[in-house]
């Protein structure tokens, strides 16, 4: 059942967890997070996957925020650069995650060609560290890592943390490819002055 929030009434507010649909947790951020001048953390989990045919065009902005972390659904090979008007609604941002849900009931689609990236994200002067959960390595993944590298100009710490097992069959298998092509792709090509780790 769907709950209204009042989340303008409690202004000493500093951590916010919601989880739903993606234009609902949309609404909240638009009608009431702003209202929140203590807001530190933010953390919000979507039900399903980011549409490219539908953005989000644009969001108020949250100052306050100071860490932000998205679970987004990961079996979709769609782009993730819906996320970026997120992380642009936190300009005083210092660390990101993001986390791909993979449900093993929905098959991964087709891989898509690699996007050559047109309007990267907005500089972030102030984000330090970057996390992304069950990195598997697809297009998409590279596209939004590669633009956070070159947008986040204070960046000091990238930690990818592959995705390490997979439904088949009936049974949970562990993989070994992802955490290869994440060494693949990013190993050598993250400028010096960051940090990389790779799990």
């Amino acid at each position: 059942m769907r709950t209204r929030l009042r989340l303008y009434k409690l202004p000493q507010l500093s951590k916010v967890s919601i989880t739903g649909y993606i234009w609902e947790l949309v609404g909240v951020m638009r009608s009431q997070l702003s209202s929140l001048p203590c807001l530190h953390i933010l953390n919000l989990k979507f039900y399903y996957s980011l549409n490219e045919n539908r953005p989000i065009r644009q969001l108020p902005k949250l100052t306050s925020v100071k860490q932000l972390k998205l679970t987004v659904d990961g079996s979709t090979n769609a782009s993730l650069f819906t996320l970026a008007v997120m992380i642009k609604a936190c300009p005083y941002l210092q660390s990101f995650g993001l986390e791909l849900m993979d449900p093993w009931w929905r098959p991964h689609r087709p891989r898509r060609e690699l996007k050559r990236v047109v309007r990267p994200l907005p500089l972030h002067r102030y984000l330090k560290k970057v996390e992304f959960y069950k990195y598997y390595g697809r297009h998409s993944h590279l596209e939004l890592v590669t633009c956070l590298i070159a947008s986040a100009v204070a960046l000091e710490k990238l930690v990818v943390n592959t995705c390490d097992k997979e439904y088949v069959s009936g049974e949970w298998k562990k993989l070994e490819e992802p955490r290869e092509r994440a060494l693949q792709q990013l190993k050598g090509k993250v400028p010096l002055k960051i940090a990389l780790v790779i799990n």
